[in-house]
């Protein structure tokens, strides 16, 4: 039977299992589980806690679009466009390599470098435009945005 004791004692044992992490009880994210991400989570471990696995995952996930950007030379004005392009727009992982085509009727050089991207790097700058759109409405230039959108997270 799941209490508050037993959460409680799952926190103190994460805590204890790396005493100089930044984890906070405080902040956390909850979300419902859609069937097909349900069965994603079961294909990784069905005994493990799903909250685990989807904070493992998401890391993993991060670490992954960091890498991809490195590997894309992509200047402040490419990603400027690409902002541009995407406003109001969300693309999800099945939509990411149609990037190019959201950016055609603005860059049609653009659009053709951006046709030849992998999954993986078109979802990157799709990241990557979303963070500088956040930069801009936190009020952030543009430029600075841009900046902060392109550099690297770390790599745990």
């Amino acid at each position: 039977m799941l209490t508050m004791a037993n959460i409680k004692s799952k926190v103190r044992v994460m805590a204890k299992r790396n005493p100089n992490s930044d984890y906070d009880p405080s902040r956390k994210v909850v979300f419902h589980l859609i069937p097909a991400l349900r069965e994603a989570l079961d294909a990784r471990d069905a005994r493990a806690n799903h909250s685990l696995v989807a904070q493992r995952d998401l890391a993993r996930y991060y670490v992954l679009l960091a890498r991809e950007m490195a590997h894309l030379k992509i200047e402040k004005e490419d990603l400027q466009t690409i902002a541009k392009a995407l406003r109001g727009r969300t693309l999800d992982a099945n939509d990411a390599d149609l990037l190019w085509g959201a950016v055609a009727d603005y860059n049609s050089n653009l659009a053709r470098r951006l046709r030849e991207l992998t999954p993986g790097q078109a979802m990157s700058l799709v990241d990557a435009a979303e963070r500088f759109q956040l930069g801009r409405a936190s009020g952030l230039g543009p430029a600075k945005s841009a900046e902060a959108a392109l550099e690297q997270a770390p790599e745990s």
